[in-house]
């Protein structure tokens, strides 16, 4: 048995020729946007040969499509699962569809998985093919689905993984160039994708929004609103009116305060939201959504307004890699599997209620990346961002489009096209760590524009000297507690975007004791409520959280 449960909710529909369908966008090399039609026939021979890299390499954009016909089904995703699949798979019979929540009610067994429930308040998503729920499967990032009609046997191909090759050599100079060539290629197709329709920027004071507004600048497009949000004058707001002002762009402002926050939290929209963006695989983003429905509910925007941000400049250019990598001679598999768990499991302090979990997460890392006893510094950063790039980035952080489409605007990931990637991954771990290489490009190439680097850089360098002093008062044990709960005190009243408005003062300070951690609060509070929501709504018991 078959099912295909294809959902047209959002801005982006199935567009479906005889049994086939495709869902997203897709521009050839000149950006211009291919029919989906057009594109389903040129891709039909490849993929019955099973060149799926192929399709990927030589189209734009960011899709998903089945081929379906008398003998099997193929479905894939693209390198970061844009728009993600999820399947049910039992006795040979198959059902698939674009929303998990669809699959509810196919599924036998509607009952949370109790490892996967605990990982996803860690993390705050489930990792590999698991999903919040025992029968419900996902396809990840660079991957393609077959399934046999005939004979019930089920395939799955992985034809692309985010590795490094360190093919490009050369100084400097000549590196800049090449990557200053390849941002002109990339944005010369994102412009000719936007057929002059308004563009939206989340302009912060980052340099990835930063160069996607520098460039729409550079190539003439006029047509552009940047914004930026939270409480009034906070630093990314002053910054980024600055960098607008400059340009000659448009500029918008949404405040945010700690009332507005536990309102739109607690509001029906935002559960409707939760509902549609996390797939029972990650938390919804909320930063931008009050953002996004306040434009929408007093179309502040057009219609067919195009968001454009930022995501995720800084992982593809190396921000992301640990710096101490670089001066080992070697790392210890324990070494490389700990530094991914210290960054990325760390919604909430688990580490001393549930020290059993760290090998049960450390086998789940280690049949994703490759497993070795030791690394050299390339191989363990080439490890390192592999995972993050499966799980974090394709999951969590390229997800927060949904905010766009939710409200039926369109969107557009510049950072995560596909030349641009190849040529990160062909970049030597020298030039990449600390985004070394990007950020001297930068520098030498908008050394205009980006004057008003300087609040980064210094901020950067406060960072540096703030650590050192906080590192030596950590030592003293009595004078870090206190700077600690000082710290908690002052972040729930002066936080820029307000985030911990989702709760009153005094939930606050129990989550604080609790669980131990107030930088990540907001997700973990986020992550829980999603899962009792789950509980409620399918009347199951509430498990107790490790």
């Amino acid at each position: 048995m078959q099912i295909l449960k294809l959902q047209n909710s959002g801005i982006y529909k199935w567009q479906k020729h005889d049994k086939s369908a495709i869902k997203g966008f897709i521009y050839d090399s000149n950006g211009n946007l291919i029919n989906s039609e057009n594109f389903l026939s040129q891709i039909i021979p490849l993929v019955k040969n099973m060149q799926y890299s192929e399709v990927f390499n030589k189209f734009y954009g960011h899709f998903s499509f089945i081929i379906n016909n008398d003998n099997y089904f193929i479905i894939c995703v693209d390198k970061i699962r844009s728009f993600p699949i999820f399947y049910i798979y039992k006795d040979r019979s198959i059902i698939l569809s674009d929303s998990a929540r669809s699959l509810l009610e196919n599924c036998r067994d509607k009952s949370l998985d109790e490892d996967a429930v605990n990982e996803f308040l860690k993390l705050g998503y489930v990792t590999g093919t698991q999903t919040l729920i025992k029968e419900l499967k996902q396809l990840k990032a660079g991957q393609c689905l077959v399934y046999d009609k005939k004979t019930g046997s089920l395939e799955i191909n992985k034809y692309y993984q985010f590795l490094h090759k360190d093919s490009l050599s050369g100084d400097e100079e000549k590196l800049f160039k090449m990557l200053d060539n390849v941002h002109e290629r990339v944005f010369s197709r994102l412009f000719n994708s936007l057929n002059g329709r308004q563009v939206a920027v989340p302009l912060s004071s980052g340099l990835d929004s930063r160069l996607i507004i520098f460039m729409l600048k550079k190539l003439g497009y006029s047509n552009v609103v940047a914004y930026t949000f939270g409480r009034p004058d906070n630093f990314e707001a002053v910054v980024s009116r600055k960098i607008s002002d400059k340009l000659g762009y448009k500029w918008l402002f949404v405040d945010y305060s700690l009332k507005k926050w536990y309102q739109w939290y607690h509001s029906e929209e935002r559960k409707k939201f939760s509902n549609y963006a996390d797939n029972l695989t990650a938390i919804a983003h909320l930063l931008e959504w009050p953002t996004v429905n306040f434009f929408k509910t007093n179309r502040v925007l057009n219609d067919d307004c195009i968001f454009i941000p930022g995501h995720t400049g800084d992982f593809i250019t190396g921000m992301h890699i640990p710096e101490w990598f670089l001066g080992k001679k070697y790392i210890y598999q324990d070494e490389l599997l700990d530094s991914i768990i210290k960054k990325h499991y760390n919604l909430y302090d688990w580490t001393k209620k549930s020290p059993k979990d760290f090998h049960l997460y450390k086998q789940k890392i280690l049949s994703i990346i490759e497993e070795k006893d030791i690394y050299s510094p390339d191989e363990a950063a080439n490890n390192f961002e592999l995972w993050e790039w499966q799980e974090r980035q394709a999951k969590f952080i390229c997800n927060a489009v949904r905010e766009y489409e939710f409200y039926n605007y369109e969107w557009r990931l510049p950072f995560w096209d596909g030349e641009l990637m190849d040529f990160w991954c062909n970049i030597p771990l020298r030039y990449r760590i600390k985004r070394n290489l990007f950020h001297k490009y930068m520098l030498k190439y908008y050394s205009i524009e980006t004057s008003s680097l300087s609040p980064v850089i210094k901020n950067i360098r406060r960072k540096k000297r703030s650590r050192k002093i906080y590192d030596l008062l950590s030592r003293i044990n009595k004078v870090y507690i206190f700077l600690r709960k000082l710290k908690i005190f002052f972040n729930y009243y002066h936080h820029h975007l307000a985030l911990p408005g989702v709760l009153k003062f005094y939930e606050y300070i129990k989550y604080i004791i609790k669980y131990g951690n107030d930088v990540h609060i907001t997700l973990f509070i986020d992550a829980q409520w999603q899962i009792n929501d789950y509980y409620e709504d399918f009347n199951i018991p509430k498990k107790k959280v490790n």
